[in-house]
């Protein structure tokens, strides 16, 4: 597998070891974990074709995590050539050394208008094209593939707009949200994991594309609330204007460029910006029936339940 040292694939390579996989995990450099008796590590390089052959040989599934990850700072160009270019280089070293089964972890970011998603961003497009390469393999049959796309991902150590907020309550640095009614899909890494696991040996999912959420539509101001509790916070009574909330990020937006310019890079600010504001005023719900149907997939925790987690998580994190 790739992407092993991250976020979810950290969380992916100990369920499938605990599961009783053996595990061979392409990193850049050794792992920061204990050793275990079913985990190679293999150091290589995503756009190193000659480390990918190598890392390919005598395995039977590819599990592609690794990629540029969501973010404003990433030049189109950078995306374009790790998270298609280094696919499709990963993907010509399985095929060469006769792997059975292709598991692609894309992003519901990839989706387009027509099947219910917003405006697709580089990243999106990048994550798109990796798409494109797998799916055009599999149909060749040149080997047999499966895409999931997740939703956001929550969880201990998770990174992007939710983990921001968190940061942003626990030091009072953000007023309260306006009255929104946005309705957005979110997914546990465990879970994940459970369907990266369970889609390594379905037939069923062979050849097909998955969105990935917990089965829960989360409303924005519920999200606020919770976080205000879990915190430990009071949550105010009263609600900006829409107005404020743009202004504000907008400001953080401008600040963050300014202090960008002069190699200034703070953590509480990072994953705000003009996309965050757009995410927070609409939708971004996606259903989860064909991989609960297909998969046998069962969510078995909310983001609710895992808050109190994320937020010693982030706590642990901040005291450093």
């Amino acid at each position: 597998m790739t992407g092993a040292s991250g976020f979810i694939g950290a969380q992916v390579c100990l369920s499938l070891l605990a599961s009783g996989y053996r595990v061979r995990a392409l990193v850049r450099h050794d792992l920061d974990t204990q050793d275990h008796c079913n985990l190679q590590e293999f150091v290589g390089d995503l756009l190193d074709p000659d480390s990918l052959f190598e890392a390919c040989a005598e395995i039977d599934i590819v599990i592609h995590l690794a990629g540029l990850a969501h973010a404003d700072s990433i030049k189109r160009d950078e995306l374009i050539k790790v998270n298609v270019h280094g696919t499709e280089l990963l993907l010509a070293a399985a095929i060469n050394q006769s792997i059975k089964r292709f598991v692609l972890l894309s992003s519901s970011l990839a989706a387009t208008p027509d099947e219910g998603a917003q405006k697709i961003t580089s990243y999106g497009e990048s994550k798109r094209g990796a798409e494109e390469l797998v799916l055009s393999a599999h149909n060749s049959g040149s080997i047999d593939a499966v895409i999931l796309r997740p939703v956001n991902v929550y969880g201990p150590e998770m990174h992007g707009n939710i983990a921001t907020l968190v940061r942003l309550v626990s030091g009072r640095f953000v007023p309260p949200f306006p009255k929104l009614d946005t309705r957005i899909s979110l997914i546990g890494v465990r879970d994940l994991s459970e369907v990266i696991k369970l889609s390594i040996d379905s037939e069923r999912a062979s050849g097909n594309t998955y969105f990935v959420t917990d089965g829960q539509q989360y409303l924005i101001n519920d999200i606020e609330k919770e976080i205000y509790r879990a915190v430990g916070r009071e949550m105010p009574d009263w609600k900006p204007p829409h107005l404020l909330l743009y202004g504000i990020i907008a400001t953080v937006e401008l600040l963050k460029k300014t202090l960008a310019f002069l190699g200034i890079r703070p953590t509480m600010l990072r994953g705000l910006s003009m996309r965050t504001y757009h995410n927070m005023v609409n939708d971004n719900v996606f259903d989860n029936q064909r991989v609960v149907e297909d998969l046998g997939f069962k969510p078995s925790s909310s983001f609710y339940d895992s808050l109190p987690e994320i937020v010693d998580a982030i706590k642990r994190i901040n005291g450093k």
